[in-house]
């Protein structure tokens, strides 16, 4: 059998939680070429199908992360482990030339708060001053949206029915991408969904 192409490949970076996990296990099942990059730590004993490639290293050491890939290039990285600007920047040191789309997991949490508009969509202000977790997370989008400037990407937004949102950046073979994610907005979505007109 040939080994996958680049364009098959993905790598997460994390792998092991919630929703990584169930991203891996997709990946897989869809035929695609599968590394999960971590400390090698998977602390809730996830199961993961044999078949994913393993590589240990600690995302906040880039060294470790540039030896543990070596030199290795994805179809796709997705970052769980993406905190703040620091982290986004990194990231894009490290990966850049070495795969066609990045993705970069946020928070639905970084949206203006209180919620003025609803639904939520894309042109709502990001503005949370109650949570750090939140303001570093726009700082994080912030920091890959001047990476995409400075490249030259096209940016584009995709707001997805669970209140989950995809943004691609597009730069030469190099796709940015930000998704941003929360659960607890989900939820109220579905228990209280906002009223047809009329």
């Amino acid at each position: 059998m040939a080994a996958p192409t680049r364009d098959l490949s993905v790598l997460y970076i994390g792998g092991t939680g919630t929703i990584s996990a169930s991203c891996v296990r997709r990946s897989v099942a869809a035929g695609m070429s599968v590394y999960v990059l971590n400390r090698g730590q998977n602390v809730k004993h996830r199961s993961l199908p044999e078949s994913v490639t393993w590589l240990q290293a600690d995302i906040g050491d880039a060294a470790s992360v540039r030896k543990a890939i070596a030199d290795q290039e994805f179809g796709a990285v997705a970052n769980f482990l993406s905190f703040n600007a620091a982290d986004a920047a990194e990231a894009v040191g490290i990966f850049r030339g070495r795969t066609r789309q990045y993705l970069h997991i946020s928070t639905a949490s970084l949206y203006r708060k209180p919620v003025l508009q609803w639904p939520i969509v894309e042109s709502n202000l990001r503005q949370n001053p109650f949570v750090s977790y939140s303001r570093d997370k726009i700082a994080a989008e912030d920091e890959l949206m001047r990476a995409c400037v400075t490249n030259s990407c096209r940016f584009w937004k995709r707001l997805s029915s669970d209140s989950a949102m995809v943004l691609f950046f597009r730069a030469d073979l190099t796709t940015i991408a930000t998704y941003r994610y929360d659960a607890a907005l989900a939820n109220q979505a579905r228990q209280f969904p906002p009223k047809r007109r009329r």
